[in-house]
């Protein structure tokens, strides 16, 4: 996720090294110092904004575009359990380029189960889904934000 500075333009980004600050890449806002502020500003860490996700969706499954391609998670259903995968061989895996969680979601759009990767790990994994009738699921990417590409019902 990003935060931004209420009194300035600083972003902080938990998936970028902030060298400066010697924040270590994938250091979770929460995680900070409570004595954390600004950089520019001094503003508090309190008083950082979440900034909104933007999630992109497929305009056609059938015939993705490059870029979604790039974000798309190969997916099998077996019994009550969700494998999925992104291919390297789509998606840049670079320092500051890299899938770095997956998430699900259920029908209220409510977390149920996220998967955290590195810049040098393979992005997949598995969820249980046995417990939901309808899902979504979420690929974040350091550089080009969220892609769901997954909606799905089932009985």
């Amino acid at each position: 996720m990003k935060f931004h500075c209420s009194w300035c333009d600083y972003i902080y980004d938990e998936i970028i090294w902030d060298i400066d600050l010697w924040i270590e890449q994938h250091t979770f806002f929460d995680d900070l110092p409570n004595d954390f502020f600004c950089p520019f500003c001094d503003t508090h860490k309190d008083d950082f904004i979440v900034l909104e996700e933007n999630i992109n969706y497929p305009i056609d499954i059938e015939k993705l575009t490059h870029f979604e391609a790039e974000h798309f998670p190969v997916y099998e259903i077996n019994w009550d359990v969700l494998k999925y995968e992104i291919w390297q061989i789509n998606h840049p895996n670079e320092e500051n380029h890299f899938i770095y969680k997956v998430c699900l979601y259920d029908d209220s759009w409510d977390l149920i189960e996220e998967n955290h990767f590195k810049p040098w790990e393979e992005p997949k994994w598995k969820f249980d889904i046995e417990y939901l009738d309808n899902f979504e699921l979420r690929v974040y990417c350091s550089r080009d934000w969220i892609f769901s590409n997954i909606k799905s019902s089932f009985s």
